[in-house]
């Protein structure tokens, strides 16, 4: 470069002016070369390349994702109105009217007098006496009392239940009913089986009613099925 300044000062003024304009002109030339070249250079890049290296990948959209939605639990309401209603009458048994027993009481006979209840079983007072009794129970009230002594007799060929025996009293004008009182020390109940051709026999004291009468009836039943022995008689107030 030194020697063509040079060399264009030795050839004057317009040579230099020339030789000026020749180098504006290359350089505009080589500027707008070199604009073009970066500008084709940036619109040949793929446009798909810029946005894949600046935006990351979002990876699988929510909307491709299947949605479960949790099935609700039922109300009380719908589960009662789904639930099978049991039938009300499959768990009652069949239940049909039972006749009332008709109670069978046998002619009334006296204190020491034997009852036969007419199938070769047969009853009687070995001891009937007015003591003073003693309640020691519940609801057991001590006043003059009854002391009887129930003997069973078995002169038939089956065994006898003595378990469900029942005594009572009953006296004064209305026939009030007695009181047995189990906790009076004299108190001995019949319990137990009585085996075919043998007796046994029981002591119970009742609780006389008020006023105490001098005429009572004593009934003796051993068993629901059976007839009902009727005793009566004035009280005897010897021991």
């Amino acid at each position: 470069m030194v020697h063509s300044a040079a060399f264009l000062a030795r050839r004057g003024p317009r040579a230099a002016v020339a030789a000026f304009a020749v180098a504006a002109l290359g350089g505009g030339l080589w500027w707008t070369m070199a604009g073009a070249s970066g500008a084709n250079q940036t619109a040949a890049t793929p446009r798909s390349s810029v946005s894949a290296t600046s935006t990351p990948s979002a990876g699988p959209t929510s909307a491709a994702r299947p949605t479960v939605k949790p099935s609700p639990a039922p109300s009380p309401a719908s589960s009662a109105a789904t639930a099978p209603v049991p039938d009300a009458k499959a768990n009652v048994p069949d239940q049909k009217p039972v006749p009332p027993r008709t109670e069978v009481v046998l002619p009334p006979v006296g204190l020491a007098e034997r009852a036969d209840f007419g199938n070769k079983v047969s009853a009687r007072l070995t001891r009937s006496v007015r003591i003073e009794g003693k309640g020691q129970g519940i609801g057991e009230r001590s006043g003059p009392s009854l002391l009887v002594t129930v003997e069973i007799t078995n002169s038939s060929a089956a065994t006898i239940d003595l378990d469900y025996i029942v005594v009572n009293l009953y006296g004064g004008p209305d026939d009030a009913p007695g009181q047995l009182l189990l906790g009076d020390p004299h108190s001995a109940p019949m319990s137990g089986k009585l085996a075919p051709k043998a007796s046994r026999s029981g002591t119970y004291v009742l609780r006389l009613p008020d006023p105490t009468p001098d005429e009572v009836t004593v009934t003796v039943n051993y068993g629901a099925e059976t007839p009902t022995a009727v005793f009566t008689g004035k009280v005897s107030t010897s021991p």
